[in-house]
């Protein structure tokens, strides 16, 4: 996409204002940051002073600081004067009058401009741009864009968005997009859309409200994570010969069939034989009927190396329901594996050794 430093309109926001926006935390400052399309904010100024470090990408800082500030000059009042006729757009909170919102950006791009050649330097003032940049996958903690993402949805294509939010969630563990709004003041039609693919793709996207609004209805962000993988950890257990399998995490089909594929690989493993499955610690909460069918289609297609032993599952209490109502969905599979709910271990290990009660 074609840059000209002549057709931008500068117009940067300050540290507190990020802060708030995006709802960050004295952890999350702390955090290894991307921000994409900072322009001449003064955030990464501030993370400098503060003995922070944030990395910040703008096909702006391909200009020289003299550059920067001779079209901050050029376009200062003109934004300005759309402030003052616009006034009814806007909520006067954080600024009382157009005038002291003025005094807070110009102070905030001179922060900017002051920072601006040691940040060059340093490399936390990069000159690229979305949706694509050079960094390497989950490069960073958090990845933050204000004021591009959305608000120019007349401008930029529903692909286009797809594309710099992708790209965002590939460099990052966790993305952050303020405002939702477009520059009509409406939501943007590309939020929803947006959010439906994320979904699809296995990543957690949810609106939040943050304690900032200066766009009216401008107050809140889109957070964008990867859910924390479902991990696994398989014992045997001699004396009774039976697996047992300890989960954690966020369930999901691909490692749930990576644990299951573990354990047909494991050296105790017996066909017919007998496993505990501790989900204790497992998120199952909302799990996808695609993700289940993709795990009935695995225990289907080996089922004649799973046998017929018994599985016992073991959830947190007052979870069993949960288990059971996760599993009634979707199309059932009759096997010849048994399998039966716990919440108590004592019971789940009496059934496996065939000691239930009755």
């Amino acid at each position: 996409m074609a840059f000209d430093l002549k057709q931008i309109v500068p117009w940067g926001r300050s540290f507190r204002e990020y802060t708030a926006m995006f709802g960050l935390t004295e952890n999350d400052l702390r955090k290894n940051i991307v921000s994409c399309g900072d322009g001449p904010a003064g955030f990464n100024a501030e993370m400098r002073k503060q003995g922070h470090r944030v990395i910040s990408c703008d096909p702006l800082y391909k200009y020289s600081a003299e550059e920067i500030k001779a079209q901050i000059d050029k376009t200062y009042d003109k934004v300005l004067s759309q402030l003052k006729a616009n006034k009814k757009d806007f909520v006067w909170k954080t600024f009382k009058t157009p005038a002291e919102t003025g005094r807070a950006r110009m102070h905030a791009m001179q922060s900017f401009l002051a920072d601006y050649g040691r940040g060059k330097r340093e490399g936390r003032y990069i000159a690229e741009s979305l949706p694509k940049l050079s960094f390497t996958d989950s490069e960073f903690d958090l990845a933050l864009s204000s004021h591009f993402l959305f608000l120019y949805t007349a401008k930029l294509s529903l692909r286009f968005h797809l594309k710099a939010v992708t790209e965002m969630c590939r460099i990052a563990k966790e993305v952050r997009i303020f405002p939702l709004l477009d520059l009509g003041g409406k939501e943007s039609s590309y939020l929803k859309p947006i959010i439906t693919k994320l979904k699809k793709q296995g990543f957690e996207a949810d609106i939040r409200k943050v304690d900032y609004e200066f766009q009216r209805g401008g107050n809140k962000m889109l957070r964008i994570h990867r859910p924390p993988r479902m991990e696994h950890r398989i014992t045997h257990m001699a004396k009774e010969n039976f697996l047992v399998i300890k989960t954690s995490g966020r369930m999901n089909a691909d490692d749930f069939i990576t644990m299951a594929k573990d354990i047909l690989q494991h050296p105790s493993f017996l066909t017919n034989g007998n496993a505990l499955f501790d989900h204790t610690s497992l998120d199952f909460k909302g799990v996808p009927l695609r993700e289940l069918d993709k795990i009935r289609a695995f225990h289907m297609g080996n089922e004649r190396t799973i046998g017929g032993g018994r599985s016992a599952i073991l959830v947190k209490t007052g979870l069993a329901e949960a288990w059971h109502n996760l599993w009634a969905q979707g199309k059932k599979i009759r096997t010849a594996n048994k399998t039966r709910v716990f919440e108590n271990k004592n019971d789940a290990l009496d059934w496996l050794k065939g000691e239930e009660k009755c």
